[in-house]
């Protein structure tokens, strides 16, 4: 008899523990569910705060930056790994061994949301930094005007500056002739042309070049005699124009306008349908540290006007090929394209 009370007693205890075992992990579940649930939630609220911008934006290439806009209530988007995927995907397909890195960085300036691949890697920007020059002598003219109207004379010694550069094109200004300001600006960023570059950085105050970087929260030039820059530093000077959050409304849209114009087709202009603007800028570097294998740094970056959702894109790739290079930018211009087209049309997000 006493054995069978000890039996049962031994059997309720085990139940009793099996149950209160049961209650603990249910417990334990229920506390990681609600935690990652939290988590995802304040992620999804995050997600929906957008730029709040003018509105009946009288500008082609700006729309000011006015505030954010918070939502009510709740609603999730899918998130950008796929685009990662075939961004890798069409650099894996179109890749040789010429190919040896790259980097992207996209952002939806609808949207406020961004992805990127590597973007936190430093290339060499080569002509790329044109766009700070461009901006330091608009910095200028928002207290003075009349420094577009400037004139500089295009010089024998200045020439000399650039030849002999390698993946220099020659200079389309004519040696002994004064060009304005202005004038020299488009130069510099339609046609790249280092001749121009040039005669504004001779004639540019470096205090204000290097208080750019600075405010900017760049790469400082004046700490290193190879700067580096990576594509999300870089997409900071398109952010700034497109929100006109840095230069007035005014040259925020020249400026954007002028670089809507750049002649460079190859990269990210050819992953794009061919009437949409983009407002770009690309730069070239070459670097022959290991004379056995020389490298090209090849980078396009820009704003690119899709109807309703554009976007930056900025690609840094390095190679022992340009066309390759340039072809990598292409494909993924092309589909990250169609990844915000498809969602766009879809209204996914």
């Amino acid at each position: 008899m006493a054995d069978k009370n000890n039996n049962g007693h031994k059997s309720l205890w085990l139940t009793l523990a099996a149950y209160a075992a049961a209650v603990l992990i249910g417990a334990l579940v229920a506390s990681i569910w609600w935690h990652y649930h939290g988590i995802n939630t304040i992620k999804n609220i995050s997600a929906q705060v957008k730029p709040l911008r003018q509105a009946n934006n009288p500008y082609q290439y700006i729309n000011p930056l006015l505030g954010y806009e918070v939502p009510g209530d709740v609603k999730e988007f899918s998130e950008y790994k796929p685009l990662g995927d075939q961004i890798n995907k069409a650099v894996s397909q179109n890749n040789s061994q010429n190919l040896s890195a790259f980097s992207v960085y996209f952002r939806d300036l609808t949207l406020g949301r961004w992805m990127g691949i590597n973007e936190n890697a430093a290339y060499e920007p080569g002509s790329m930094m044109k766009v700070v020059v461009m901006i330091a002598y608009y910095k200028e003219a928002e207290t003075d005007p009349s420094v577009l109207q400037k004139q500089f004379v295009y010089s024998s010694s200045t020439a000399d500056q650039i030849n002999g550069v390698p993946l220099s094109s020659p200079s389309d200004l004519q040696v002994g002739k004064g060009y304005t300001v202005d004038q020299l600006i488009r130069a510099m960023i339609v046609n790249s042309d280092n001749g121009a570059k040039q005669v504004l950085l001779d004639n540019l105050d470096q205090k204000s070049f290097i208080e750019i970087h600075t405010d900017l929260g760049l790469p400082n030039p004046a700490q290193s005699q190879n700067y580096t820059i990576s594509a999300k530093q870089y997409s900071v000077l398109l952010r700034v124009l497109y929100n006109a959050t840095y230069l007035s409304r005014t040259y925020s849209e020249k400026a954007l306008e002028i670089l809507a114009q750049a002649k460079y087709a190859p990269g990210l202009v050819a992953g794009v349908p061919a009437e949409t603007a983009v407002a770009q800028k690309y730069g070239e570097a070459f670097d022959q540290s290991n004379p056995s294998q020389p490298q090209i740094t090849l980078s396009n970056c820009g704003v690119i006007y899709h109807p309703t959702h554009p976007y930056i894109l900025c690609v840094m790739t390095k190679g022992g090929n340009l066309d390759d290079l340039n072809k990598a930018v292409a494909a993924i211009s092309s589909v990250t394209w169609k990844a915000v087209n498809d969602y766009a049309l879809n209204k996914n997000y």
